[in-house]
This record gives C-alpha cells, structure tokens and sequence, in this order.
C-alpha cells in the first residue's frame, strides 16, 4: 500500500490519465483530544444524505497540483446503493478512489484536452457542468456513441447513451465537452 497508509484490500491503481497513483497517500488531521493532548486522524466525509462515510487521501497529478481523493470506509453505507465509487473515479482510471467534482478541471488541465464529442473515441470522456461551471459528472467514451459510466450511489451502467445523461443531469446548452488524453 502507498506509504504503508491504505487499506489492506485496496490495490492502488496504475498512474495515468493525468493522475499519479504511486503518490497516494492517506490525509490526516490534527486534532484535540479531551484531555489536552493532539493527535492526527483520518480525514473523512460523509456523502449522500450523510450515510456513507469516506476516508480522505491525497495525489499528486502529472502536473500541479495535489488533489484530493475518497475511498468509502466499509460498513459504513446503507443497504441498496452502490456506493464504492463515483463518476469521476471511474472516468480517471476505472478505481474506486475518486476525486470530487471540484479536482476534475485540475486533472483535465494536467493531462487532457477538448475534442469534439462526436469525435470521441474509446477511453476518451465527457465531463458536464452545470449552469454555474461546476462538473456535475463525467463518463468514459466506449467508442460506439455508448459511455461507461455511474451516478452517486447507482450502480455503474457500461453503455449509457449521451442522450439518456443529458436527462439525468439537466444539461443546459453548451454544458458538456468530450477530452480526450494528451500525447
């Protein structure tokens, strides 16, 4: 594991797509304890309607800066979702650890650039915004028109339509672009 800080049953993924993987590490915190001492912890989040909790770590890009990334702390989601990973996650290297939407325009930047998304081919990925500029989600290109991709707590899809996103998230005109990896 990374820095002898990551859960025994996660292997960390392969460095590519504009993320350097072998720089994984756990994040911590410092905090007080009752009786005057500090002490670091994990950092963690809870998602979806603070149910499922997350442990946070960091990583570095192929270029700056480091961002962040959760993985789900085990036992800890309700029954009937899947909540191992999100979309961005699964777009950026098929992992379970996955960055928010607020690192995806930094790893785009170290590592992507625009294409057409009818020129999208296999591996490439659409990402889309919402009205304010914020990614709301992204999915990878299978190359045949279709996207791996997955929302939330639903379980993945392997050949979701643009269309069939373009309901999902609302897409206001001129709210989606399609990437495709840097040479």
């Amino acid at each position: 594991m990374p820095n002898g800080q990551g859960p025994k049953d996660i292997k960390t993924p392969k460095d590519g797509r504009g993320i350097k993987w072998s720089t994984l590490k756990q994040k911590r915190r410092k905090v007080k304890l009752e009786n005057g001492d500090e002490t670091e912890v994990p950092v963690t989040w809870r998602a979806f309607g603070n149910s499922a909790q997350y442990a946070g770590y960091e990583v570095e890009l192929d270029e700056d800066p480091t961002i962040q990334v959760w993985v789900l702390i085990t036992g800890t989601e309700p029954p009937g979702g899947d909540y191992k990973g999100w979309c961005h996650g699964l777009s950026f290297n098929d992992t379970i650890y996955s960055p928010g939407g607020e690192a995806v325009p930094a790893i785009l930047a170290a590592a992507w650039k625009e294409v057409k998304c009818a020129d999208a081919k296999k591996g490439d990925i659409i990402v889309y915004f919402d009205a304010a500029g914020n990614v709301t989600h992204s999915a990878t290109s299978n190359g045949d028109g279709t996207y791996k991709s997955k929302g939330g707590s639903t379980p993945q899809k392997d050949n979701e339509t643009q269309a069939s996103m373009d309901t999902t998230y609302k897409v206001p005109p001129g709210s989606k672009k399609c990437y495709t990896k840097k040479k």
